[in-house]
């Protein structure tokens, strides 16, 4: 199976499963308080486990804008 992938620089995540490969998989059982994902793939059940939920951080809109190179308006 070929899908297409897109680089993203995410800092903390390893992975974004995109829908492009995820609405191959048919029915998905998501448990978001686990952090879990149950689907089945080629016949057989696999569980995706994550991590660790990330951590939430507030950021001022100066870093914002920083980060974006964007001003608000």
């Amino acid at each position: 199976m070929l899908i297409d992938l897109f680089l993203l620089p995410l800092e903390g995540y390893d992975i974004v499963l995109g829908t492009q490969w995820l609405r191959t998989l048919g029915v998905i059982n998501w448990d978001f308080t686990q952090l879990r994902m149950n689907l089945q793939l080629q016949a057989k059940r696999v569980t995706l486990q994550g991590s660790s939920k990330p951590s939430n951080r507030f950021v001022s809109m100066a870093c914002l804008e920083k980060i974006t190179n964007k001003k608000p308006g």
